[in-house]
Parts: structure tokens; C-alpha cells; sequence
């Protein structure tokens, strides 16, 4: 399908959302989410998030499940609201926590460093911030490393099932006693961060009746 028009469906998506939280009406939303799920979103989405640092759990909760599987476009939005910053705002650690850095990094390892080297150069940059970044960067690398393995070991018990003679007794997935590789490609694995600012969020710290939005909201129950 053809791409939807971004500026109409951004106008659009907010009169939606005031319905749908004023008077709990979700025809409206369903409609447009439809019409938008149906087309190259894309340009859509990335326009919505030029503005990331005023929107709120809900509005980016909707745009992550809108773009669904789209891992590279949000890590180049994220690069996009580190331009001109002087410290890493909170929407960006959300965005950051809630997409999958393992596939980004092995899609477009270019662009991961890129947003990690630019986070590590803000200039206001906090010690908590600073520790937030190490601890993505260092999980996302060894989950990375795990998933090489794997498709190593894939192409060994391969080869060796095409030639039975070299076959072994060894288990080829037994080297992989790391819980973590289970949820490999799942969105928002566990990426916990130390932090004295009292302005982080992440999903658990949401207001209630947002978190409870968020939950019970499926903009693809149609």
C-alpha cells in the first residue's frame, strides 16, 4: 500500500487519543490505526517522535506497537533527539528501554555505535545516565555474541548432519547456560539501570490509569 499522509494522520491520531481518554470511545482509534497498520507507516511514525521529549507513556506505547518490529527506525530516532541535547532526557531512555538494541546492533551495528558514542558525549550527561548506557551497551553486545554462537553451532550440527561421520555426542546447544538467551529477540528485555534521578520512568512507573490504558488498549483488537 502506499504511504499514509503524516501530517493528516498525526492531526488525526490526536483528536483519536482525546476521544478515547475523555470518553472512553475507541471506534475512532480503531478506525485510524487500521488505515494506518494498512500502509508504509513509517515516515508517520518518525515525524510523530520528532517531538519525543513532550509525549507521554501512552502516545509512545501506541507508536511502539504501530511499528512493531521496526527496532532501526526508533534507534534512528532516538539518534535523531540526541541532536542539540545537552543530557539524556527520560523519553529517550524509555524508547531505548522498550526496543530491541540486539537486533538493531546486528542490522546496523554503525548505528548503534553512533547513538551510544552520541550519548557518551553529551555534555551534561549524569554518573546514572552514564551507567544506564554502559549497562544497554554491554548486554546488547553479549546477547549479540550469544546469538553469533548460536548460529554457529547452527551451521556446525548442519554440516555435521550432512556428514554423519564427523558427528559427536556433544550437545551443540549445550554451551549456552545463559538465561538471557531465551528472550533474545524479545522487545524490552530486561534492561534495569542504576540511577539517582528522581525523574526516571520506565513502564513500571507509569502513572496507574496510564499503565492501565496502555494494558487493556490494543490498537490491533479490531
Amino acid at each position: 500500500s502506499s504511504g499514509i499522509n503524516a501530517e493528516w494522520a498525526i492531526t488525526a491520531g490526536e483528536e483519536c487519543l482525546y476521544v478515547l481518554r475523555k470518553w472512553n470511545q475507541r471506534d475512532m482509534m480503531d478506525d485510524l490505526f487500521a488505515k494506518i497498520a494498512s500502509t508504509d507507516n513509517s515516515d508517520f511514525i518518525t515525524k510523530y517522535f520528532q517531538e519525543l521529549d513532550g509525549l507521554d507513556p501512552v502516545q509512545m506505547e501506541l507508536m511502539l506497537k504501530l511499528g512493531e518490529n521496526k527496532d532501526e527506525m526508533f534507534l534512528k530516532t532516538v539518534l535523531q533527539n540526541l541532536i542539540g541535547k545537552a543530557e539524556l532526557g527520560k523519553n529517550v531512555k524509555y524508547l531505548l528501554q522498550r526496543i530491541n538494541l540486539v537486533v538493531c546492533s546486528e542490522a546496523n551495528n554503525e548505528l548503534f555505535i553512533t547513538v551510544f558514542n552520541t550519548i557518551s558525549n553529551l555534555p551534561d550527561i549524569s554518573v546514572a545516565d552514564v551507567k544506564f548506557a554502559l549497562r544497554l551497551t554491554t548486554k546488547t553486545t553479549r546477547l549479540v555474541m550469544i546469538s553469533m554462537q548460536k548460529k554457529i553451532d547452527i551451521e556446525k550440527l548442519s554440516n555435521s548432519n550432512n556428514n554423519p561421520d564427523e558427528c559427536s555426542d556433544e550437545d551443540p546447544y549445550g554451551s549456552f547456560s545463559d538465561p538471557d538467551q531465551e528472550d533474545l529477540y524479545d522487545h524490552g528485555y530486561d534492561q534495569e539501570y542504576d540511577s539517582d534521578e528522581s525523574n526516571d520512568f520506565n513502564y513500571e512507573d507509569m502513572d496507574e490509569n496510564d499503565r492501565e490504558e496502555c494494558n487493556e488498549y490494543d490498537p490491533f483488537d479490531y
